[in-house]
């Protein structure tokens, strides 16, 4: 069974629906028609890093324990960027089609670096710190990719400003990714060739406001000048697929995304509702520390700041972790907020450092927050910004429990988005847009939970739409369709529904007690000048 996925990161049936309407997208309409196709639900909060490590394990977050892009190390307030490595436990069903000696190859996932040794071939994608880093698998395959390509642009962190630089960029990545994998497969082969166009989510941050109307900072000029920015990075990834599958015959075809996408009417800054509401108190003697980061950063030269760096390497995280809550008094403060979404963390004596809260008052807090926070309004429409709080119990299930924040936010709709970087030393808690996002690119609009699944082929029914799929589903639903057994500790199900009814009464699921424990545990953390570059990139992409 030859079997392609590709995952287009922030794909959404709101803009593939429109596009095959107008008979823009003919290999999307092909697959769609033939096959199965339905909303699939990514992990809460939908965040690139949990939701394609989900993906890859069929765990959920409370398992494989990345919540997001870094997170908070329990018993401290410190905060670390994290990679693949973090998940020590679950292995990728990358990992578990090695052991059944399928060959396979995997190019341009998120969370994959550092690679991991598999049957086949690995290219790491977001989370790389960059092209200097031993970002393949084999290793040799860098050098390889890199004479006979040229320079790698699928890494470019996209430092080029202006808008049509960046567009011009987006469109360079697609066309390498495609000649990439075409040759890609001419070597090694696969069984199970799986490719991330990660370009849907980049230039939907930076352009939803320009062709949606809903979206406040909609305008006539915009929608002039940049109005098709989104369709055409589709049409050209959907041009790119049928490129592929004239040049190889798959017996099964999946595509699917890590989340949806929408416009986003504004930011959040819990921080500051917190300090407002008196959970959290500042402490002001680390504001002159935060501006001479700044103006170090803004007007050092960047021959000197390599040198500060390598002669301190440690200097930046103890830095970044000391200015991570807002200039916190921890000692006076009794919940704080954290991550890209709605995170809220209580300072919990006996678990923090310097936590306040005593463990009889903790359920007494939790309720007293979520009373208060359902209460907000959106001071311009007057609708509730918050749709629901949940306990991380509530959420998520598993070891890694420690990692979760205490509660979990979900604002209306996903229709508003924190952003930390940029608002930690703000006072207002709402506001509706900032004009000093990534210079002349203005990241304004946020992830959703509805992403997309498509799948085709052999033993797929045709033109049926299905419900509920979630995307923990993916991965026992993958092993089931290669009749390999699936490990009894993933979370997901089989997406029966898919299948042909004669197909799936002839072959049941297998399921095995597979030792998850045997795998290898280490946590290869990034250094400072990778984590100065996973910073950057995000901060580029409009996550900071």
């Amino acid at each position: 069974m030859k079997t392609l996925i590709i995952g287009l990161d922030g794909g959404t049936f709101k803009v593939i629906d429109q596009l095959i309407k107008q008979d823009k997208l003919p290999n999307f309409s092909y697959l769609i028609k033939n096959g199965c196709h339905g909303i699939l639900k990514s992990t809460i909060h939908p965040i690139t890093a949990p939701a394609w490590t989900s993906f890859m394990t069929g765990v959920n977050p409370g398992k494989h324990g990345i919540y997001d892009f870094s997170i908070k190390i329990p018993g401290s307030y410190e905060i670390k960027y994290v990679n693949r490595t973090f998940n020590t436990a679950y292995k990728t069903i990358w990992q578990l089609l090695s052991e059944e000696d399928v060959r396979v190859g995997c190019f341009n996932i998120p969370m994959t670096y550092p690679v991991e040794k598999v049957n086949g071939f690995m290219i790491s994608g977001l989370g790389t710190p960059g092209v200097e880093s031993e970002f393949t698998y084999p290793a040799d395959l860098k050098k390889e990719i890199i004479d006979k390509f040229g320079s790698y642009k699928i890494l470019n962190p996209f430092r080029r400003t202006t808008c049509d630089g960046f567009i011009k960029s987006l469109h360079e990545n697609i066309d390498q990714i495609l000649e990439i994998s075409l040759y890609l497969l001419k070597k090694y082969n696969p069984d199970v060739f799986c490719v991330i166009f990660g370009e849907t989510d980049y230039v939907q941050h930076h352009f939803w406001h320009c062709m949606d109307p809903k979206h406040p900072c909609y305008s006539e000029e915009l929608n002039k000048k940049y109005g098709n920015a989104i369709y055409n990075v589709y049409q050209h990834i959907d041009e790119n697929i049928g490129k592929l599958l004239n040049e190889f015959h798959f017996d099964q075809i999946f595509i699917l995304s890590d989340h949806g996408f929408g416009p986003t009417q504004g930011f959040i800054n819990l921080n500051a509702w917190l300090e407002q509401e008196g959970y959290l108190v500042k402490n002001q003697a680390s504001s002159f520390l935060r501006k001479l980061r700044y103006f170090s950063r803004k007007y050092l030269p960047e021959q000197m700041k390599q040198h500060i760096m390598r002669k301190l390497p440690f200097l930046k995280d103890r830095i970044d972790s000391f200015l991570f809550g807002q200039n916190i008094d921890w000692s006076k403060t009794k919940a704080f907020a954290g991550g890209v979404y709605g995170n809220i963390y209580i300072n919990l004596k006996g678990r923090e450092p310097l936590g306040v809260i005593l463990e009889n008052q903790y359920e007494e807090i939790i309720q007293e927050l979520k009373e208060k926070l359902l209460k907000l309004l959106n001071p311009i429409t007057k609708e509730p910004l918050i749709e629901k709080i949940l306990t991380k119990n509530e959420v998520y299930q598993g070891e890694k429990l420690d990692y979760a924040p205490d509660l979990v936010v979900i604002y209306k709709d996903y229709l508003y988005y924190s952003m930390p970087t940029l608002l930690q030393t703000e006072h207002y808690f709402y506001q509706t847009f900032l004009e000093n996002v990534v210079g002349e690119l203005k990241s304004l609009s946020y992830h959703t939970l509805d992403g997309i699944f498509i799948a085709y082929g052999k033993n797929i029914n045709i033109n049926q739409q299905i419900y509920n799929a979630q995307i923990i589903d993916i991965a026992p639903t993958l092993l089931y369709s290669l009749n390999k057994k699936i490990p009894s500790y993933m979370d997901g199900k089989v997406l029966k529904e898919i299948f042909q009814k004669s197909f799936w009464e002839e072959n049941l699921p297998k399921y095995t007690d597979y030792n998850k424990k045997t795998k290898k545990k280490f946590y290869k953390e990034y250094n400072s000048s990778e984590e100065e570059e996973i910073k950057k990139r995000l901060k580029q992409l409009g996550y900071f």
